[in-house]
């Protein structure tokens, strides 16, 4: 179902805007407001992708799209947010794709200069810098100064193509170009948690052309009630689902040995971060899957490639992923000894 005024018959959007809502009432307005803020409505065009809501999400998108040309409306039965997204990479007409959560602030006027940039560039992926929004309203940088920080560094061009890898795995400070997603089957996994995880890393794998920015393009509020990713949940262990179908992926892909260390860094964080925030009891479990799922990377990797990124991977996050990735790859961790190390690993 399609709702909201016509398109210009023209040329396509640069960018489209894919907004995710599922009983978002509360937040909707700000979101939509600021994706509606100093742009032209020729550039862009934002889909609002209502998840079988029950509230007002509804009412308040077709306000929206009565006010502004450029906004749609689709509305469909509950599938959650992986097959909303999806539902709109094949929606969307324009150059490139930014996701959108419907309790964040965007900021379309830097994400249309920067796919402007990408264009120029003939970039496949762009990865910008987001805010965060705390819990005592205060503002401060948040995603992805560090390796923006890092590739600024005259001794990290060399290794700038595995570099690149250590973007965090958030879509949402990103620009997609919507036809290498088509072309590669880039898409997020139904039903799984940590979808952005597999999406942006796939992206990642199937492009050598990215380009970083240091442009704000929203901002992330971590006040939402009810979140999985923002509380202690035994769904954590869900994370390891998702490397399986990343790792076959990356065995499919000619990756050189920096490329293989700065990909599994990346994922290694993310499973440190959730490991932090596992319950106790699931913790040994946890460990024994890590294991189970690392046997399967038929990725190549030497220990001199982990050596030469050693002083230049300085976040502390990063650092505690490197030497997990030392440790399972370069070393014969048993069982007992893996989960040793994950205690001590464990923030």
């Amino acid at each position: 179902m399609h709702q909201g005024g016509v398109m210009a018959a023209a040329a396509a959007p640069l960018v489209s805007f894919v907004v995710a809502a599922y009983n978002a009432e509360r937040t909707l307005q700000r979101t939509l407001g600021s994706l509606a803020t100093d742009v032209d409505p020729q550039r862009c065009e934002v889909l609002v992708i209502d998840d079988g809501s029950t509230d007002g999400t509804a009412r308040i998108a077709e306000g929206f799209c009565r006010l502004n040309p450029q906004f749609r409306l689709l509305r469909q039965e509950n599938r959650g947010l992986g097959a909303v997204r999806n539902r709109g990479v094949e929606e969307a007409r324009g150059d490139y794709l930014a996701f959108c959560d419907a309790d964040d602030v965007f900021l379309p006027v830097n994400h249309l200069a920067f796919a402007e940039r990408l264009q120029a560039q003939q970039a496949d992926l762009g990865i910008g810098l987001a805010f965060c929004l705390t819990d005592n309203a205060s503002v401060c940088d948040f995603w992805d100064h560090a390796v923006v920080r890092l590739l600024a560094r005259p001794e990290a061009a060399p290794l700038r193509p595995a570099l690149k890898f250590l973007t965090q795995p958030s879509a949402c400070n990103k620009l997609f170009r919507r036809e290498h997603v088509l072309a590669h089957g880039i898409r997020f996994t139904p039903g799984r948690l940590f979808e952005d995880v597999e999406f942006t890393t796939g992206a990642l794998l199937h492009t050598g052309r990215v380009a970083f920015e240091a442009l704000h393009l929203f901002i992330y509020d971590v006040r939402r009630p009810g979140s999985i990713t923002g509380s202690r949940s035994p769904r954590r262990m869900e994370i390891l689902d998702n490397l399986v179908p990343l790792i076959a992926r990356a065995n499919r892909c000619a990756l050189d040995g920096a490329q293989s260390v700065c990909l599994l860094v990346a994922l290694l964080r993310t499973v440190l971060w959730c490991l932090d925030n596992l319950p106790d009891e699931l913790v040994p479990d946890f460990g024994l899957r890590l294991l189970t799922t690392v046997a399967q990377c038929r990725l190549v990797l030497r220990p001199a490639d982990a050596e030469a990124l050693d002083p230049l991977i300085t976040d502390p996050w990063d650092r505690r992923a490197l030497g997990l990735v030392k440790a399972l790859w370069f070393s014969s961790l048993d069982a007992p000894q893996l989960l040793q190390l994950l205690a001590r690993l464990r923030g």
